[in-house]
């Protein structure tokens, strides 16, 4: 048995909401994520964020989606329907590419790794018990290979992306194109050209330089979502197949729209909080009342009973 599953290894996942939600201690953002109902997905755990040690979990991982074959085109991202790595006994691909081969053999039929700047996402794995027997993983010479090819098409894909940004530019300079979000778009460029794939951005890299083993809070962790995760992989997907990753995708979008609106919540309650202190040590219990968000307003005071108030409480003037 093992308390947390090793990189290499390919699970089942599944978003625990409440879990996510947790550190934010707010009954709005759990109701409003209640109408989220998460499913399961084949996940590959990529690379390890922190050193995991009994009792220390849930634990920071970079998971990779694994998704079923054919995987479908998206030219809106300028993806391919070949940018995909074929499990064996899985050996479809458009473009012949070989198969990576799991130990054992992967049980799981028609499934492909799906390669995309989307599709590698960071989350917190929660501890558990799991039975090393049932782990399918991939061996090291499959995972440098799966490195090799991913790099390929994230390139094309960078590439890609590049070539449309220019032809902008050079309509919007030609005067093909002169709408106002043309225009905006070719003098400052996309986002989308600030990475590049030879970029030093390796995730492993840069927790070196500051917190090598991922045993420092830090409070950007509590915006990841919490994933539970199983080692039978058969059992779950055997007959049905691999699911569409993209649901996990989206639902980990929705979960994290849900936290940045209660950050800001919080944010707000925060700040009121704060003027309601300064006023109170300032002006004493009358300026308190008025700085708790406008308490005298929302009561409807009149004037001569603001004055009233303040004239019963003369150390707050």
């Amino acid at each position: 048995m093992i308390f947390c599953p090793l990189p290499g290894t390919y699970v089942v996942g599944q978003i625990d909401i409440e879990a996510t939600l947790e550190p934010l201690k707010d009954p709005d953002a759990l109701a409003a994520a209640s109408r989220i109902k998460p499913k399961k997905y084949l996940l590959y755990l990529h690379t390890p964020l922190q050193l995991p040690f009994p009792g220390g979990g849930p634990y920071k991982y970079l998971v990779h989606m694994v998704g079923p074959d054919p995987r479908p085109a998206e030219p809106e991202n300028f993806v391919t329907s070949d940018m995909c790595i074929p499990i064996y006994p899985n050996t479809n691909h458009p473009t012949g590419r070989p198969p990576i081969h799991a130990s054992p053999e992967f049980p799981v039929s028609k499934c492909c790794h799906w390669i995309g700047f989307d599709l590698e996402r960071k989350v917190r794995v929660v501890e558990g018990v799991f039975p090393e027997e049932e782990t399918t993983s991939l061996p090291g010479k499959g995972h440098v290979r799966m490195e090799i090819c991913g790099g390929e098409d994230l390139q094309r894909i960078y590439d890609a992306k590049l070539a449309c940004e220019e032809t902008l530019r050079s309509n919007v300079v030609k005067g093909i194109d002169r709408g106002p979000e043309d225009l905006a778009e070719a003098t400052t460029g996309s986002a989308s050209l600030s990475w590049h794939p030879n970029d030093s951005t390796d995730t492993f890299s840069d927790q070196q330089d500051t917190d090598m083993f991922g045993l420092e809070y830090d409070a950007s962790d509590d915006m990841l979502p919490v994933i539970r995760v199983w080692l039978d992989i058969a059992g779950e997907f055997a007959e049905t197949g691999a699911p569409n990753p993209k649901g996990f995708i989206e639902e980990s979008e929705a979960i994290a729209s849900i936290m940045k609106d209660s950050k800001t919540r919080m944010s707000e309650v925060y700040r009121e909080q704060m003027a309601a202190d300064r006023a109170l040590a300032k002006f004493g219990w009358a300026g308190q009342h008025i700085a708790s968000g406008g308490g005298m307003q929302r009561e409807g005071l009149k004037d001569e009973e603001k004055r009233s108030l303040l004239a019963d409480h003369p150390e707050s003037v």
